[in-house]
């Protein structure tokens, strides 16, 4: 079955065709015509699954395919959903934040990759790229870059300050010197400064402490996609009284006593849109892929059902007078999304059974 279904990504591919169908079966057929047609394009793809279960699972066999299939495989990076109801006052949990900077800024990396995503993944608003890739930091080797001004930055990006340094996500500043594992790094970097230049930077062990290897420059990336300054929580704040009328007011008084002081706040991400709207989607990281898409049909309707519990949720939260932003102002609608994918040149993957 697995050679009938190469047969068909080969030969369409070949043709052209904007839109690709591929029958599969059970078992991993999907993910292996993925994985050929990746290759044989040579071009970035974006992969959109049903759910973050079916997400989860292709990305692993599509890295498994590609592996088997070629001696040097693009990497495949999984956009996971947030997997947290934006109603309930609760931020993602910090290792899906950043799985997802992870992914988005790998999918803003040249050369050929792949990111897969469930729909309601790719659904969620987010600033644009340019954006994104402003709060990336590239440290050097005799740059000048004031030791505290790195510090209040790896706070902006979502890092944590603890010592020693062992975790992605964390980061350290003694004096001159400035530990920080971004999360995309096998190994944490640690940085020493004379003054304001960057004397050396090498990667180090964390058990240990020792030197590995020696750096010329470090990446330094966000540990989540949304990535606000003391001023942008101040500016929040200060509208808040105009956003809400006052029977609204009163569930805020956590969130505004540490946005006044500059502080993110816990769902943060569900409400700063007021102030700063969310203008770009997933489909704005992914300029010049190949889009392939498991089961349209069955995804759009998914997602179709998920939107309608999002709105009940929100018409509860808002009628009990719970600060709140409407779902159109976290996601892109299920047309919105269907919209977007005709955008891009298609392989859709349908999987049907067959009887024996």
């Amino acid at each position: 079955m697995k050679c009938d279904v190469l047969r068909q990504v080969s030969a369409r591919l070949n043709e052209g065709c904007r839109v690709l169908r591929v029958a599969g079966a059970a078992g991993g057929a999907k993910a292996f015509a993925v994985a050929h047609a990746i290759l044989t394009e040579n071009r970035p793809a974006a992969v959109l699954a049903i759910s973050n279960v079916e997400a989860q699972n292709l990305s692993e066999e599509i890295k498994f395919y590609l592996d088997l299939l070629s001696p040097a495989p693009p990497g495949v990076f999984h956009l996971p959903s947030l997997e947290v109801d934006p109603y309930r006052g609760l931020s993602p949990h910090p290792e899906i934040a950043a799985a997802r900077a992870q992914a988005l800024w790998q999918s803003l990396q040249d050369g050929v990759r792949v990111i897969v995503a469930s729909a309601r993944a790719a659904a969620v608003r987010l600033h644009s790229p340019q954006r994104f890739l402003s709060h990336c930091l590239e440290l050097k080797q005799e740059d000048e870059y004031p030791p505290e001004e790195a510090r209040r930055f790896l706070l902006e990006l979502g890092y944590v300050e603890d010592d020693p340094v062992t975790d992605p996500g964390e980061f350290s500043l003694r004096g001159g010197i400035l530990d920080v594992f971004p999360p995309h790094l096998e190994h944490p970097v640690r940085l020493e400064f004379y003054g304001d230049r960057i004397e050396s930077l090498r990667f180090f062990n964390i058990d240990s402490q020792r030197s590995i290897d020696t750096l010329h420059s470090a990446q330094i990336i966000p540990m989540r996609e949304h990535c606000y300054s003391a001023a942008a929580f101040q500016r929040w704040a200060e509208a808040v009284p105009g956003l809400w009328s006052p029977p609204f007011l009163p569930h805020l008084e956590e969130e505004l006593a540490r946005a006044h002081q500059g502080e993110p706040f816990p769902a943060f991400e569900f409400l700063m849109p007021a102030t700063e709207p969310l203008e770009n989607t997933f489909f704005d990281y992914i300029r010049g892929y190949r889009l392939i898409v498991s089961d349209r049909e069955v995804l759009e309707a998914n997602l179709g059902r998920q939107h309608e519990e999002l709105y009940e949720r929100y018409m509860d939260r808002f009628e009990a007078h719970k600060p709140v932003l409407q779902p159109q102002q976290i996601y892109i609608s299920t047309d919105q999304l269907s919209a977007a994918m005709e955008l891009f040149p298609r392989l859709e993957v349908d999987e049907i059974s067959i009887d024996r």
